[in-house]
């Protein structure tokens, strides 16, 4: 979690059911730390996610995200939206998930491959 690849995540609490909530707190690796928080609006084991998101350094602008998996050839597909950005938060949103896709890639990268598929 977290755009810095040198980051860490430092405490996460998470309650993946729809009405959930969850809270995550990281830290870039010159120390500075960031909580984002939200509530889950849709969860569809192995299919979509979908949640709020805000910062607490941001109190009040909340934007939502979705994550749609889908099996293809290769392996599996991610969709993935950000929405609702408006232009209230100062966070580059388009940068950091790349840079946090980059890591999940590099992460995924090192993993044997997967014996069993997801229902």
């Amino acid at each position: 979690m977290g755009s810095d690849p040198k980051g860490t995540v430092l405490s996460a609490a998470l309650d993946v059911r729809p009405g959930g909530r969850f809270e995550v707190t990281f830290a870039n690796g010159d120390g500075e730390e960031h909580t984002c928080f939200g509530v889950y609006r849709e969860v569809q084991p192995g299919v979509k996610l979908a949640f709020s998101w805000e910062w607490r350094s941001e109190p009040a602008v909340e934007s939502a995200v979705s994550v749609w998996l889908a099996s293809d050839r290769s392996g599996t597909r991610m969709v993935f939206d950000h929405s609702r950005l408006g232009g209230a938060s100062r966070h580059d949103y388009a940068a950091g998930w790349q840079r946090t896709f980059d890591k999940l890639e590099r992460v995924l990268a090192d993993q044997p491959p997967a014996t069993s598929k997801v229902p």
